[in-house]
């Protein structure tokens, strides 16, 4: 059986008796690595930073113990953090799906709001008549809405009780069943806990329902007397014709002009000072504007998509189209907004699901892009320094004697570890990290080969850097940054500074898979990027 994750970054072990393993490698008594588990008690918490430090706590006791001889690692701790951080990412899209939702519910009552004030304009005209002020009409609509509000999100409440106790609820703890689980669940439902909810629905209400109670605070007399002049320009408006009032259409598009440069530096003061509740928010934020943008971009299309869709029911129901045009025709505000929020409720599943698709559909690809070979074999103690990790590398022969004698390998390649250099034209005018790996065997007879791109030279250059101790591999960034092209020489510095080498570039790859740092920005290769040269040209 296949160990994943019990032993933190080694995935590829096999679970065996100790006795059996330390009689294998002759190594009585002997154990690298020790597994202890904690007390459950110091999980039994809501805040996953606190349980995390507090195994540390432990952990740093074991070591005053101890010493710092061993190596201490908190594996089930960290994927803790880790994954309380993924639970607040996934939280960020659900609480943006869910105010996409009330935006959704606020533009659906803003126009059912709207619409009641425009059918009961001459009620409310009669009202101004008998002596009704405008703030008696403005709060008349809130408290209509109001009233509908407390029903509906009562009937919420209790059908969201209902459907998570009887339905929601069996489905968990069937699922928990299959996989021998047996805790039960029991919601809990408290003012605490329905208390956001309530709150921000009746904000929405209230925000939804403003401009209607506007308009209809606005009602003229003559909506009772004449309601074809009504609209004409009044006594009551010369003020409005005299007056001059700021435009808000021209602040908000300043604003949405300055959001982009605030979404540029919130970036940067997230990444240098933020947490995760701050990277959280900012991916919050940047969804939603992205969404609102997306429907948004939608908005000039509505009315030409009616007009086509009237066209096309016309050819069914030219009777009922007729008098259906006209309508339309005559609400294009009512009908733009309806468009608006249909389209809103369906832009982010849309989004999330063709995401969903496409890693599904590069899930395969993006395998063989990490992993580069069928098969991929490393040696482990990375995390030592360079002087105890001479003890773990293998030597050259460990591929051609002992690797290729194991049944059911065919052809094999190794890559030595990363050099860390410097790189420059030839004159030195301009230079960049780099990190050179060395190739010992044929490349091309291992790696999958259909993800190879070069943009300049072909695959055949790996199997040429394996026996010329000149040859060099560099990426498209690199090349566009040192501005130099195939057949050009650079120079790289090796162990000391007066060791250089005037590498010459036989190709310059886009993409090789297993080599992470190889692509074409120029802006990451400026800071560090990979290469490759033969086994000679690193030795030497």
């Amino acid at each position: 059986m296949r160990q994943d994750g019990l032993t933190g970054g080694v995935r590829e072990g096999l679970i065996i008796s100790l006795a059996d393993a330390q009689a294998w490698l002759g190594l009585e008594g002997q154990a690298q690595r020790l597994i202890a588990t904690v007390d459950p008690a110091l999980y039994e918490t809501s805040n996953a930073e606190i349980a995390a430090l507090s195994v540390r706590d432990v952990v740093r006791a074991v070591q005053v113990r101890l010493g710092d001889d061993y190596h201490y690692g908190l594996d089930k701790a960290s994927a803790l953090v880790g994954a309380a951080q993924g639970f607040l990412v996934m939280q960020a899209l659900i609480n943006t799906y869910g105010l996409i939702s009330l935006g959704v519910v606020g533009l659906l009552v803003y126009t059912l709001v709207m619409t009641n004030v425009q059918e009961q304009r001459r009620d409310m005209a009669v009202l101004r008549i008998l002596g009704g002020q405008r703030n008696f009409l403005f709060a008349l609509v809130i408290t209509e809405v109001l009233v509908i509000g407390v029903i509906g999100v009562g009937l919420g409440v209790v059908l969201g009780q209902l459907l998570t106790s009887y339905i929601v609820v069996p489905v968990i703890e069937n699922q928990m069943a299959q996989q021998d689980i047996t805790t039960p669940l029991t919601p809990a439902l408290s003012l605490t806990a329905v208390a956001p909810a309530i709150i921000s629905s009746f904000v929405v209400l209230i925000l939804s329902s403003l401009k209607p109670a506007q308009e209809a605070a606005r009602t003229k007399v003559m909506h009772a007397i004449n309601p074809g002049v009504a609209d004409n320009i009044q006594i009551e408006d010369i003020a409005r014709l005299r007056e001059r009032r700021p435009d808000f259409k021209m602040f908000l598009g300043g604003l949405a002009l300055m959001l982009i440069f605030a979404l540029i530096a919130s970036f940067e003061i997230v990444s240098t000072f933020g947490g995760p509740a701050g990277e959280v928010v900012f991916v919050l934020l940047a969804l939603g504007l992205l969404v609102l943008g997306l429907g948004l971009m939608f908005f000039i299309a509505t009315v030409p998509f009616e007009k086509s869709v009237l066209f096309l029911l016309g050819f069914i129901m030219p009777r009922l189209t007729y008098f259906a045009k006209r309508n339309v025709g005559r609400g294009q505000q009512r009908n733009t907004l309806i468009s608006l929020l249909v389209l809103f409720s369906g832009v982010l599943p849309s989004f999330l699901a063709t995401q969903m698709a496409l890693e599904n559909a590069n899930f395969q690809a993006n395998m063989e892009q990490n992993m580069g070979a069928p098969a991929n074999i490393e040696v482990a103690g990375w995390w030592f320094s360079p002087e105890e990790a001479e003890k773990y590398r293998l030597p050259a022969q460990f591929r051609t004697d002992e690797l290729t004698a194991v049944p059911g390998i065919d052809q094999t390649a190794s890559l030595t570890y990363g050099y860390r250099s410097t790189v420059s034209d030839p004159v030195g005018f301009r230079s960049a990290n780099l990190v050179v790996y060395g190739v010992d065997g044929y490349l091309n007879d291992v790696l999958f080969t259909d993800l190879l791109v070069f943009t300049a030279g072909d695959a055949t250059a790996l199997d040429q850097i394996a026996t010329d101790p000149e040859a060099i591999i560099i990426s498209e960034g690199l090349a566009a940054y040192l501005a130099v092209g195939l057949d050009d020489t650079i120079k790289l510095t090796g162990e000391g500074p007066d060791h250089v080498l005037n590498a010459h570039i036989v190709a310059i790859a886009r993409r090789i898979p297993g080599i992470d740092s190889i692509g074409r920005s120029r802006t990451a290769a400026q800071n560090s990027s990979d290469a490759l040269v033969s086994l000679a040209a690193f030795r030497g």
